[in-house]
């Protein structure tokens, strides 16, 4: 799975970006916005990625900054609500204001984006609600309060790079975000490396399916 591109840029088509990267050019879908609207052809470009795979097809979605991407997924657990429906709703609001209208229920403002019915926009504030208080996201919708677009990332570098490590393994967001916080508050006072968390977390992740494994055929 590829988690993060470096190049430069060999061609632009609407919100698609061919990023030059060792020779191999690749196509990836961007959040349309005024970061994509400043790019230019020969410019160079770093892109967090999410590998979206298919039975018929393997698509890219690149993101500027971390916090792009982590609300990326949140949206993607959300029912009935895939990559495109996700990049729709990230490029109709900034990450900030489309937390907080999430966070406040408010479904009228999330209406307002092209494609997102009444429906979906309940579905999504009845689902990412309780998810999206947590400290790390309710401090950046409290940017977008200030009319400010700064905050901090939802993860730190580490725990964030792990984070993207897991999923793009397979594991489920919320489960790798579970034992991801576990091993914060139980190691993180020695600083441990990226790596480190990965490891760790693949060893609680691998033994909570082997739980839910033998409970499985237990019943």
């Amino acid at each position: 799975m590829i988690g993060f591109l470096r190049g430069e840029v060999m061609d632009l088509l609407d919100n698609r970006v061919t990023l030059l990267v060792g020779g191999v050019g690749y196509q990836v879908v961007i959040v349309p916005g005024p970061e994509l609207a400043s790019l230019a052809v020969g410019s160079k470009l770093d892109l967090h990625i999410h590998t979206h795979v298919r039975e018929d097809a393997l698509d890219l979605f690149g993101f500027f900054d971390r916090t792009g991407k982590a609300l990326f997924l949140k949206l993607l657990g959300v029912s009935g609500i895939g990559p495109k429906g996700a990049m729709a709703m990230l490029g109709g609001l900034s990450a900030p204001a489309l937390i907080e209208a999430i966070l406040t229920g408010d479904v009228a403002l999330l209406q307002k984006i092209p494609g997102v019915g009444k429906k979906t926009a309940e579905r999504v504030v009845l689902e990412l609600g309780d998810a999206l208080k947590k400290p790390e996201w309710s401090s950046l919708a409290g940017a977008a309060r200030s009319g400010s677009s700064s905050g901090r990332s939802p993860l730190s570098d580490v725990l964030g790079d792990a984070h993207e490590a897991l999923v793009q393994l397979g594991f489920r967001d919320s489960d790798v975000s579970t034992v991801l916080k576990r091993l914060e508050a139980e190691k993180g006072a020695g600083k441990p490396k990226t790596e480190d968390y990965v490891r760790w977390g693949l060893q609680q992740l691998g033994m909570a399916g082997q739980m839910r494994g033998a409970l499985g055929n237990g019943a």
